[in-house]
């Protein structure tokens, strides 16, 4: 049998995609040296005291423990070989390991993909998205436990979405173990667990009276109370409940008063020039300034005009202020998300050089494309899905396995804004938290991209669908060069 040439070619395609991304993240980690917020000194106390520390210990200190046992094995395990015993092998050593880590993230996105009856084209475009994406790509070189998190939290929507697809006991149990064990590493896998809650408690089926007294609804609820109560004990919630008399605790709240020197009154992150100088005692400003200039506004233009989160000077008075776009929350998440120079987290890999920023411009340009097309396949979609429900109410669109991914996009959105307003801090605004549900976002473009495919005939010139691979197909360049361009001059 002859085989598919299309087919042929995006395969070879995929995995030159996959080498890439692999071999990128291998050459970041082993010239990194810098990864925000010092999780190597949770490791370090737990090699040497063979005790979890407590939170007011180290700045990381009240993050759940399962990325830094793991980590601490492996150290210990390393060492044992004589393999990463000074400061700088461990720290690459763990590096490594998240590369690792984050590659099979990417394994797993691809299996999930490869049943979903997508053309060749469309997978293509879809990994290559996310395998080549800069941040992406920085996270996996870092000490974090991000992402072993957002490994974690991946397979198990992945596996409630199949779950939905064809019912089975086995895929929902390791949809469950991967829901509990993502939740006792990091905070940002809430949304995997309200999504997994939410999807399996609620009786979707009409009429509710019905769907209740079955027995696999009543054994899916002992799933959902299970996974809820070994999240409770097995994160921090318990203990933080028991110590400080709440489930939720930041490091910024344990250390605000230190910090700010009042600790009722963080400056909020809208100021622009809070970035910059954290004064005491500063007021949360009213709902509706912060619900305007923060959550309703994107500014791509300003964007583009400063490609980087610093201060440039005022043309005519000659004074120094901050872009417009650092006081939008999705302007923010926009570009950290699509640059590794955006952001001066550390401050060198700030875009300086005419060609930087030049790169940093064309993929802020480039990357509309596939966003525009995820909001507006969504777009199209809920309005489908009401006429529907207008048309026969008896019957709940959500049905759809598609729908758990529709749910898994609002809950990671939702949940992240949130942490945005309470945290009311600059730093809040981490696109990281974005990519333990990122599989919505994923299965809105492929299917966004196959809807425009199949709606774009010869005589529509040009053909919409070839500007969504184009711009596909150039950002994977520009990505790489992004990345690359930290590489070889930064390390």
């Amino acid at each position: 049998m002859l085989s598919n040439p299309v087919r042929t070619r995006s395969s070879y395609l995929v995995a030159g995609v996959f080498v890439l991304a692999l071999g990128t993240r291998i050459a970041f980690s082993l010239g990194n040296v810098h990864s925000p917020d010092n999780h190597i000194q949770v490791i370090e106390l737990l090699r040497t005291t063979h005790e979890y520390p407590q939170p007011e210990e180290c700045w990381s200190c009240f993050q759940p423990q399962l990325y830094y046992r793991i980590a601490a094995f492996w150290l210990d395990i390393l060492s044992a070989l004589g393999i990463g015993t000074s400061e700088r092998g461990a720290v690459q050593a763990l590096q490594i390991l998240n590369a690792l880590i984050g590659f099979a993230t990417l394994l797993v996105i691809a299996r999930w993909l490869s049943f979903l009856n997508l053309s060749p084209p469309t997978r293509l475009a879809t990994i290559a998205i996310i395998a080549l994406n800069p941040r992406f790509i920085i996270v996996n070189g870092r000490v974090t436990n991000d992402t072993l998190v957002i490994f974690l939290s991946t397979v198990g929507i992945v596996l409630l979405h199949l779950y939905f697809v064809r019912p089975r006991m086995r895929v929902l149990l390791l949809s469950a173990a991967a829901v509990v064990l993502g939740n006792t590493t990091k905070g940002s896998a809430l949304p995997a667990l309200a999504l997994f809650a939410i999807c399996l408690a609620v009786p979707w089926r009409y009429p509710v009276e019905r769907s209740c007294e079955s027995s696999r609804y009543l054994g899916r609820l002992l799933i959902v109370g299970a996974v809820i109560v070994l999240v409770f004990f097995g994160g921090t919630y318990a203990r933080n409940l028991q110590k400080y008399k709440r489930p939720f605790v930041l490091n910024i709240g344990l250390t605000a008063e230190r910090l700010y020197g009042n600790a009722g009154g963080r400056p909020f992150w809208y100021d622009h020039d809070q970035y910059f100088s954290s004064p005491s005692g500063t007021a949360r400003p009213p709902w509706g300034a912060v619900a305007w200039e923060s959550f309703l506004t994107f500014r791509p233009i300003d964007l583009v005009r400063h490609p980087c989160n610093d201060k440039s000077p005022e043309s005519e008075s000659g004074a120094i202020r901050s872009p417009d776009h650092m006081r939008s929350v999705w302007t923010q998440i926009y570009a950290r998300a699509n640059s590794a120079r955006f952001h001066p987290v550390p401050p060198a890999f700030l875009a300086k050089t005419p060609f930087s920023r030049g790169v940093c411009r064309l993929i802020f340009i480039l990357a509309l494309a596939p966003l525009a097309l995820v909001l507006g396949y969504l777009a199209s979609r809920a309005v489908r899905y009401l006429q529907e429900l207008r048309d026969s109410p008896r019957r709940l669109a959500f049905r759809r396995p598609d729908c758990v991914l529709w749910l898994c996009f609002v809950l990671t959105v939702l949940f992240a804004a949130a942490y945005n307003y309470h945290l009311g801090h600059f730093s809040a605004t981490k696109a990281v938290y974005y990519y333990p549900g990122m599989c919505g976002f994923l299965l809105f473009f492929a299917r966004g991209r196959e809807w425009l495919a199949g709606r774009a005939g010869p005589g529509n010139l040009p053909r919409l669908g070839w500007i969504v691979d184009l711009s596909v197909a150039a950002l994977a360049v520009l990505y790489t060069l992004d990345v690359w361009s930290v590489i070889l001059t930064e390390f």
